[in-house]
C-alpha cells in the first residue's frame, strides 16, 4: 500500500516543486497538500496519513499552532519540518522536537535529495515501530516497555472506542479512554474482556502531562485486585441466588 505524505506549506510553487520531487521515480507516495494548518486539519479529520511535511509561517493557522491543534485531537504522526532556522529559536526547535513527534528540522531552501531521503528513512522507521501486537498480554508488554525505557504510545481498542496509555522511559504518565480518569483508564484497558482485541504500538514523543504517580508494578497490583473483587462478587451473587419457582 502506497504511503500517504501531507504536505502543508503556503507557497503554492513550493508545494508543487515539492510534490513533483517526492514523486520522481516513484509509486509509492501519495502525495496530499494544503496551505495553511487549517486546510491540513480539513484533510486529516477525513483520511489518514503517514507523514507530514510541514512549513512555519503561514497565514491562518500557522505550523507551531497547527502542532498544538493535533496534540489537543490527539493525532500522533511523523512530522518533518521545512522552514528557515531563523524562524525558530534553538530552544524552541528542541521543545519542538521533544513535544510534538517532530522527527527531523530542514532548512530552506530544500535540498530536495536530502529531503527525499529522509522521508524515506522516517516512513521506513514507524513501519517497523508502529505495529500491532495482537495475542500478547498487555501486562507483559507493559512490563517489557518499562524494562526497556520506552516511549510512546500504546492504543487498545475497547469495542467501540479505543484506550491510548502513554508512557515516557517506560513509565506510564497518562492513560485516556472516554469518560474516565487516568487510573479508571487503565483498570479498562487491562480487562480480560478486551485480551484478543487489537492492540498497536508507536515509538514516539508525545507532550502528555504526567497525571499517573504510581509505579506500574503498584498499578497492575490494584487492577488485579480489583478484577479479584470483581470475580468474588459475581461468585457470591451466583451462589446466593435463590429461584422463586
Amino acid at each position: 500500500m502506497p504511503n500517504k505524505i501531507l504536505v502543508v506549506d503556503d507557497e503554492k510553487s513550493f508545494v508543487k516543486a515539492n510534490k513533483t520531487s517526492i514523486l520522481t521515480n516513484r509509486d509509492n507516495y501519495i502525495i496530499k497538500t494544503a496551505f495553511n494548518g487549517k486546510e491540513a486539519l480539513d484533510i486529516l479529520e477525513k483520511e489518514e496519513v503517514d507523514l507530514i511535511i510541514l512549513d512555519v509561517k503561514m497565514p491562518v493557522m500557522d505550523g507551531i499552532q497547527f502542532l498544538v491543534e493535533l496534540h489537543n485531537r490527539n493525532i500522533w504522526l511523523p512530522i518533518i519540518i521545512l522552514t528557515s532556522f531563523s524562524n525558530i529559536a534553538e530552544k524552541e526547535k528542541e521543545e519542538i522536537i521533544r513535544d510534538f513527534g517532530v522527527v527531523e528540522i530542514i532548512e530552506k531552501p530544500v535540498n530536495f535529495e536530502k529531503l527525499e531521503k529522509r522521508i524515506e528513512e522516517v516512513l521506513n522507521h514507524f513501519k517497523e515501530y508502529k505495529y500491532s501486537i495482537p495475542g500478547i498480554d498487555l501486562k507483559t508488554i507493559l512490563q517489557v516497555l518499562e524494562i526497556e525505557k520506552k516511549t510512546g504510545i500504546l492504543t487498545v481498542n475497547l469495542g467501540k472506542k479505543d484506550g491510548r496509555i502513554f508512557f515516557r522511559k517506560g513509565n506510564v504518565v497518562d492513560v485516556e479512554v472516554k469518560g474516565l480518569s487516568a487510573e479508571e483508564a487503565f483498570n479498562e484497558c487491562l480487562k480480560d474482556d478486551y485480551r484478543e482485541k487489537k492492540r498497536s504500538i508507536e515509538y514516539i514523543n508525545h507532550k502528555k502531562i504526567k497525571k499517573i504517580n504510581k509505579s506500574l508494578t503498584g498499578m497492575l497490583l490494584d487492577t488485579s485486585r480489583l478484577e479479584d473483587e470483581k470475580k468474588k462478587t459475581i461468585k457470591g451473587g451466583k451462589n446466593g441466588f435463590r429461584s422463586s419457582y
